[in-house]
């Protein structure tokens, strides 16, 4: 039966060795650096309880150099010194396989300073009384100090282990829980039984800890896939909201600009223009000859003409019906003026109950509708044009339609007012669908309203 555990738990040891050196190599978490180093410590003080490999050493030359007591007393002290060695590292490890380092990162510096003490002190001991025979003080300042030492550290620490780390914690501490109890047991049963009871004991509680540390494990890796995708995902954001901000910084500065030129043409140029016309007007009222008369007509009226024109544009650079009467009115009274033109006939529909918007997002969505309106004029030849706007409970949807000579596919990332409309719809974190043939352009554009409420 001690054979049988030995042999298994040695086979338990072997494989977590692997997995935990593997672990660390893909993760690069410190946790796992210290398990493996438990595990080798584990694995080599199994070995100073091995039977056949103890017996082995009769006929190696380490019997040669030392008398059978000496290596008896070689093998006892190092089994003592190896103990303390990795039940100091286990504990580092189950810190920071609890995250200690991140809810209280002084705890394992200084863990680790007072275990390296703890460390040369016993072998310092252990390396005197192999020469002075100090095997009681070995054993009791192991029994009644070291261990009572780890028990209260265990204790104390057990606390916020429970209050700060994920979920790993519960498969993790009950592991702890019995392989304390079993090496209490194991202790214990070794200064009152002669039977091998007390590393049956031993190999039971290494069993059952690797057992539910691979169950902690599996929730612990899914933490660190959870954190690293939320990390990269908060990567993702920011830069997303770095580039929205500089969008919007370029769009906002092009409606300043726009709202300057428009200001100037008509305060600048159209009040030239009306100055010009009553100049022209005070020279007719003057009394001129009939042909200069009608000179002077065609002048008044390719400057009324002219301030038309200007006032167009700048009502075009500078809508004021967004102001007052918001988006629906606004494209309605754009698409009659086209209209008038007789260029394309544009049919506007608007179907669910309008919520306004922001003005800042309705005006982007009319320059988008402006922008996609002035393309087909330009570019389609279309004869018929459908505009709708669709107001549903969490999102906005905007087609436009055209029965014109459409594009080629290659070329839709090329044109200018495509990518004004693009880059529009991207500041609104919207989708835009583009799909043209030879019997038209159809575009299809879906602004969440849940994203515009939190921008």
């Amino acid at each position: 039966m001690h054979e049988f555990f030995w042999n298994i738990t040695v086979a338990y040891l072997l494989l977590f060795l692997v997995l935990s050196s593997v672990l660390y190599v893909y993760s690069r978490q410190t946790s796992f650096k210290y398990y493996a180093v438990y595990n080798v410590g584990v694995f080599l003080y199994l070995l100073t309880k091995g039977e056949r490999l103890y017996y082995g050493l009769k006929d190696n030359s380490l019997f040669n150099i030392f008398d059978a007591e000496t290596v008896g007393a070689l093998r006892i002290h190092f089994n003592w010194m190896i103990q303390v060695f990795f039940y100091s590292v286990y504990f580092l490890f189950a810190l920071y396989f609890l995250d200690f380092q991140k809810f209280s990162p002084r705890i394992i510096p200084r863990l680790k300073k007072v275990f390296l003490v703890v460390n040369i002190i016993f072998f310092s001991l252990c390396i005197v009384s192999i020469f002075f025979d100090f095997y009681l003080v070995v054993f009791y300042t192991f029994a009644f100090g070291f261990i009572p030492f780890i028990l209260f550290l265990s204790i104390y620490y057990f606390r916020p282990a429970m209050r700060f780390s994920g979920d790993q914690k519960y498969f993790f501490l009950a592991g702890v829980f019995f392989y304390i109890i079993f090496a209490l047991l194991a202790f214990y049963s070794s200064y009152f039984s002669k039977t091998n009871a007390p590393l049956v004991f031993f190999f039971i509680g290494i069993i059952i800890e690797n057992i539910c540390f691979s169950l902690g494990l599996a929730f612990k890796f899914k933490m660190i896939n959870d954190e690293k995708n939320f990390q990269q995902n908060k990567a993702i954001n920011a830069e997303h909201a770095i580039e929205l901000t500089k969008l919007r910084s370029v769009i906002e500065g092009e409606e300043n600009e726009r709202k300057r030129i428009a200001e100037d043409l008509h305060d600048g140029i159209i009040g030239d223009l009306s100055a010009i016309k009553l100049h022209v007007a005070i020279l007719d009222e003057k009394g001129t000859m009939r042909p200069e008369k009608k000179n002077l007509q065609k002048i008044i009226d390719m400057i009324d003409q002219a301030c038309t024109q200007v006032r167009r544009i700048s009502h075009d650079l500078m809508p004021a019906s967004i102001e007052d009467f918001g988006l629906i009115e606004s494209v309605n009274q754009y698409c009659k003026k086209l209209n008038l033109a007789h260029i394309t006939q544009i049919d506007f529909q608007t179907f669910g109950v309008y919520n306004p918007l922001s003005k800042n997002h309705e005006s982007t969505l009319y320059r988008i509708i402006q922008e996609l309106l002035n393309n087909i004029i330009k570019h389609a030849y279309a004869e018929q044009t459908l505009v709708q706007i669709n107001f549903h409970e969490d999102e906005i949807s905007i087609s436009v339609e055209d029965d014109g000579k459409g594009f080629e596919s290659e070329s839709i990332h090329e044109g200018i007012g495509l990518k004004n409309v693009r880059s529009r719809v991207k500041l609104l974190q919207g989708e835009l669908d583009v799909k043209s043939s030879e019997k038209g352009t159809f575009v299809h554009i879906l602004i969440d309203l849940n994203k515009l409420n939190h921008d």
